[in-house]
């Protein structure tokens, strides 16, 4: 029996857990505690610039959860000030535990370039953004993606959205947004370094239309 909820503060070490399984994140960074530091200041990041959560779970494992923002009603300053404290903190043991890797921080400087070049190469206005969504491996293909995400479009109908952006890549399961009513607006090719070698990835830019999804 699948359970859905707003995400709480004590979801958040279940969260990137899986976030850490279903990205293989060990790939970057071999040190548990600097990926666990790392992986705080994601999720922070998130749920800084979300105002919209649901999680999936059963028997009290976290199987999935979404993050989305819709930008009519979000407040930036509440969202930092909820959460800096604990961003800063978080930021300040990843930076001395990560003096001699620096794997995760080129990631991300990666992604996040990437994620502007996108919007750049596009002349479309968003309302909203699906920040993060992520399901189990063990628990895709059982319709949990889909009620986690039509939960969110219903939100967003509700606030009469129009349009809702999301960036993915080759390392996600990108094909669910084909084939659930999302456009392909933009990809980008690029590069990521590895404990060992390059990882190279496309990343894309997808637009959802709210109101022509109803």
């Amino acid at each position: 029996m699948i359970r859905y909820r707003e995400i709480s503060k004590a979801d958040h070490a279940r969260i990137r857990k899986l976030v850490s399984q279903i990205w293989n994140l060990e790939r970057f960074c071999s040190d548990a505690k600097l990926l666990e530091s790392g992986l705080r200041i994601f999720l922070r990041g998130c749920l800084m610039t979300s105002n919209y959560s649901q999680i999936a779970e059963e028997d009290g494992e976290v199987v999935g959860f979404i993050l989305g923002r819709t930008d009519k009603d979000y407040s930036a300053f509440r969202k930092v000030f909820q959460h800096l404290p604990a961003t800063v903190w978080a930021t300040l043991k990843f930076v001395v535990r990560n003096r001699s890797q620096q794997k995760i921080r080129g990631f991300v400087r990666v992604i996040m370039t990437s994620y502007k070049k996108l919007l750049n190469s596009v002349d479309k206005r968003f309302d909203g953004e699906l920040v993060l969504f992520v399901v189990g491996k063990r628990f895709q293909g059982r319709g949990i993606g889909k009620t986690l995400m039509n939960r969110f479009f219903e939100t967003c109908r509700k606030k009469e959205l129009r349009s809702i952006r999301v960036f993915t890549d080759t390392q996600c399961n990108y094909g669910f947004y084909d084939h659930n009513g999302f456009r392909r607006l933009h990809e980008l090719e690029t590069d990521a370094q590895m404990l060992e070698g390059t990882l190279s990835l496309t990343i894309f830019l997808y637009e959802y239309s709210v109101s022509d999804n109803q």
